[in-house]
């Protein structure tokens, strides 16, 4: 199964940053967004049907990063206003807006790795 998070075009970003898109309209950014690019979801959907495995797996596709210019962890508990568990402090506290989202199967077993990054 491939899993990708919303997918990112270009020509979204400002629209995505909150300015004013078609018929004056925004996007409001009430959650953290995990995305993928479209190239890097693509190569990722290419590496699922070429690796060789038999069985069930769930694959991930998801940026390095995410929308949001805040850092991640605080925002997730100010959203549900509650601490959270967090499997990896060390992964957010070097990169505070790392996506909540793991692709770790992802690029274990697919070889896959994202590209695109957001300008945060």
């Amino acid at each position: 199964v491939i899993r990708p998070c919303f997918v990112a075009f270009p020509e979204m970003a400002e629209f995505m940053a909150g300015k004013p898109g078609p018929e004056g309209r925004a996007e409001p950014m009430p959650y953290l967004r995990a995305y993928v690019g479209p190239e890097d979801c693509a190569r990722g959907f290419a590496a699922a049907a070429t690796v060789d495995y038999a069985g069930f797996e769930v694959f991930f596709l998801a940026a390095e990063d995410v929308f949001a210019t805040e850092a991640t962890i605080p925002r997730i508990q100010a959203l549900y206003g509650a601490a959270i568990p967090v499997r990896d402090a060390a992964l957010y506290k070097r990169f505070p807006r790392a996506s909540p989202v793991s692709h770790a199967a992802a690029r274990t077993r697919l070889g896959w790795a994202p590209t695109t990054s957001w300008p945060g």
